[in-house]
């Protein structure tokens, strides 16, 4: 479930770990530039978590805002060489909170709740790196506008994990949503499908949970 913490409770909390002269909110102008990379605007809980509290305070993990950056423009990049392969982040995010409400039923089953795409998912942006495989991306608009979600890199299906949904299947969200043919990892396309958390994170969580990239304090 989102979490029901508050922007004013969350900051007594990050007070009691830190003085008021250790939180560097954003500017206005910060966050308008961060859009203008993105191509989209911010959610909402996103962009004022941004400009009250900029991108954390440590200890704790701390939002890699230069690793965004650098990671959307590398992929615009390369939807630029390869345009047949582009989606765009103000396109709408597709899953709906019915998608949601389905997952406890597939982990029921054994099921993992992975949905299997041709190409990196609409209406998305990068969020934060954790190692060698996986990525936490930010849905940018719909009813799941600022929740979290995990999504693998590409090369990663050349491992077991494509033998394992070889072998077993996936079952998806919808019918609709699925693209039943897995296409060869391109190192290029870095996200190729997304997978739910165990629980639905607001952003204020990711930003205080997620990640080896985010750095501890």
């Amino acid at each position: 479930m989102r979490s029901e913490i508050s922007l004013a409770q969350l900051g007594e909390e990050l007070t009691q770990l830190a003085g008021l002269s250790d939180i560097a909110p954003l500017s206005e102008e910060e966050v308008q530039a961060l859009e203008g990379i993105v191509g989209a605007p911010l959610p909402k809980e996103f962009r004022s978590f941004l400009l009250r509290f900029g991108r954390g305070v440590r200890p704790g993990p701390v939002l890699d805002l230069e690793w965004i950056t650098d990671e959307t423009l590398r992929e615009q990049g390369s939807f630029a060489e390869e345009p047949e392969a582009a989606v765009s982040v103000s396109a709408s995010f597709p899953i709906s909170r019915a998608h949601v409400d389905r997952l406890p039923l597939l982990a029921a089953k054994g099921t993992k709740p992975i949905l299997w795409i041709d190409k990196p998912m609409p209406g998305t942006m990068f969020l934060c790196y954790h190692g060698c495989t996986w990525i936490s991306m930010l849905a940018m608009n719909g009813e799941l506008a600022g929740t979290v979600w995990m999504t693998e890199m590409g090369w990663i299906m050349r491992g077991g994990l494509r033998a394992e949904v070889r072998q077993r299947g996936v079952e998806p969200l919808t019918s609709s949503l699925q693209r039943r043919t897995l296409l060869t990892p391109d190192m290029r396309l870095p996200r190729s499908g997304l997978l739910a958390l165990p629980r639905e994170l607001s952003v204020i969580n990711a930003v205080l949970l997620c990640s080896t990239r985010w750095h501890a304090g």
